[in-house]
C-alpha cells in the first residue's frame, strides 16, 4: 500500500496506543499490540493482518545507554529469557508474546 501517494484516499489519525483499542468502534482499521488487545478482553488472535517480521523486531528490554553495562540491566534482561518468566507471561496473558 503507498500511503505517501495515498491513491485510496485513506485518512490516516494518529492515535495513542493505549486509546487504539478504545477507538476501534469508530474506525475502519487500526494498528494495536496485543497488550492492549487483551488488556480489555478481546481476543488477541482475532488480527486480519500480522507483521511477518515479528521475529526480527520482537519487544525487549530498554535501557538509557549509561546503564548498558550495569548488572541489574544484564540480569533483568537475562530474566526475560528464563522458562519461568515465559510459563508466567503464558499464564497470565495468553496468546500476548511469542517467543522465538
Amino acid at each position: 500500500m503507498d500511503i505517501i501517494e495515498n491513491p485510496r484516499k485513506i485518512t490516516f489519525i494518529d492515535v495513542d496506543q493505549t486509546q487504539t483499542v478504545r477507538a476501534l468502534p469508530d474506525l475502519d482499521g487500526a494498528v494495536a499490540f496485543f497488550t492492549h488487545i487483551y488488556n480489555v478482553g478481546k481476543q488477541v488472535n482475532s488480527y486480519i493482518i500480522r507483521d511477518k517480521d515479528a521475529q526480527q523486531f520482537p519487544i525487549g528490554f530498554v535501557v538509557n545507554s549509561e546503564n548498558a553495562k550495569q548488572q541489574w540491566a544484564k540480569l533483568l534482561a537475562d530474566s526475560l529469557r528464563t522458562k519461568s518468566v515465559q510459563e508466567s507471561l503464558q499464564n497470565n496473558f495468553n496468546g500476548v508474546f511469542d517467543y522465538y
